[in-house]
């Protein structure tokens, strides 16, 4: 005999026994969207922080190297402008600008240069504490060793 109050399967009277919540499926909703979002920033700021941290790294490498070329020409050709235009193109070819005045010339065929690299970022741009670090710079220096 089923009493309103009990369920033929259960001995506990249906008012003690746990009812679904009908906003159940809302609070999944809700977690699942707070976790979506925390993960997208997460992987948003690892994105632009290995971005600017290999920016930094290449540009000094690729400076070193641009100066080795400048070096290596001027001392083959004994032309400053053909130095020049050697580093320019290096750079070009491996995405970086060389700053305006910067290349320099001196005894022992030594040849300096500074050179720019803008990492691409997500968000890292347009944050004012982490403008500064998105833009990276770096001075490669070579001459002739010395005797």
């Amino acid at each position: 005999m089923d009493t309103p109050s009990s369920h033929p399967d259960s001995g506990a009277p249906a008012q003690l026994r746990p009812q679904p919540r009908e906003d159940a499926g809302l609070l999944l909703v809700g977690k699942m969207i707070k976790t979506l979002v925390a993960l997208s920033i997460i992987g948003a700021v690892g994105y632009d922080a290995i971005s600017i941290i290999s920016t930094q790294y290449f540009v000094r490498d690729q400076a070193q190297s641009a100066a080795r070329l400048g070096h290596d020409t001027l001392r083959d050709q004994g032309s400053v402008a053909a130095a020049y235009a050697s580093v320019v193109s290096y750079a070009r070819s491996q995405g970086d600008t060389v700053v305006p005045n910067s290349f320099r010339t001196g005894p022992g065929n030594s040849v300096t240069v500074q050179l720019r690299r803008s990492a691409h970022t997500l968000a890292a741009h347009v944050i004012p504490p982490t403008k500064a670090y998105v833009t990276a710079t770096a001075t490669g220096t070579a001459s002739d060793p010395l005797p």
